[in-house]
Parts: structure tokens; C-alpha cells; sequence
């Protein structure tokens, strides 16, 4: 849901840092666990076919980069 929400702003400003996205995700009362709950997220969310590694650090959705996104 964060990641769809920031699908009306550009290409390059779209992807989200995995830090900004785990306080976003803090401030909408989803705890992720662990000693560094950053690196835990990315762990979960390199598994789902849905999210992308746009460059190093930041997120964003496979649909973005498919044609007419």
C-alpha cells in the first residue's frame, strides 16, 4: 500500500528507501522486528515478486517498470 500510494509521482522519485519505508511503515503501526529492522525488511521483501531493487537502497514496484506504468 505504501509503495501503490507513490505511483502517481514520477519515475525517479517513486522508489523508496528501505529505511524511509520501514518509518512509514512504523508510523502506520507496523513493527518489523529484529536488531536492524531495515535489513529485516529487505530480506522479506527481496522474496516477493511484487517488489524490485530499483537501485541500491530504494524500492519500489515491479509494475513501475513495466511499459505504460
Amino acid at each position: 500500500e505504501i509503495l501503490q500510494a507513490r505511483s502517481a509521482l514520477d519515475l525517479e522519485t517513486r522508489p523508496l528507501h528501505y529505511r524511509a519505508l520501514v518509518t512509514e511503515m512504523h508510523n502506520r503501526g507496523i513493527t518489523v522486528s529484529g536488531a536492524d529492522p531495515g535489513l529485516n525488511l529487505i530480506a522479506h521483501i527481496q522474496k516477493d515478486e511484487r517488489i524490485v531493487r530499483i537501485k541500491r537502497g530504494h524500492y519500489g514496484l515491479a509494475s513501475w517498470l513495466e511499459p505504460n506504468s
